[in-house]
């Protein structure tokens, strides 16, 4: 999401054709590997703070969770990452992953995919 963030921040917006992200996941922020020195908390709360500064910039935040594990707590981390015309979008099985992409691609207006 940050690096989503820095990249649009990178051209200027066209007020004509709107902007948008998509995260993928499969549960909350969890403190491994490169994320080791951070608390599950700390990557919870930077992650809602890329949501707001894409929100801030004019930037639509969709969700994808993909709930193998029926993680309602997951789900509702992800769920609260969308903003703008975003939507959250969930799966609990990874054969369904390329029809829910085409699902949201048919949803975002084609002047956000030019």
């Amino acid at each position: 999401m940050e690096t989503a963030n820095t990249l649009f921040s990178m051209r200027p917006a066209n007020p004509e054709l709107g902007r948008a992200m998509v995260v993928l996941g499969d549960g909350a922020p969890n403190a491994s590997g490169p994320n080791a020195n951070f608390s599950n908390d700390d990557l919870k709360a930077h992650a809602v703070q890329q949501a707001n500064i894409a929100d801030a910039n004019d930037i639509s935040v969709h969700t994808v969770f993909y709930d193998e594990n029926d993680d309602d707590t997951g789900a509702a981390f992800f769920e609260s990452l969308v903003r703008g015309s975003g939507e959250a979008h969930r799966t609990p099985d990874a054969e369904d992953l390329p029809e829910v992409f085409a699902s949201l691609c048919s949803q975002i207006p084609p002047r956000l995919v030019r």
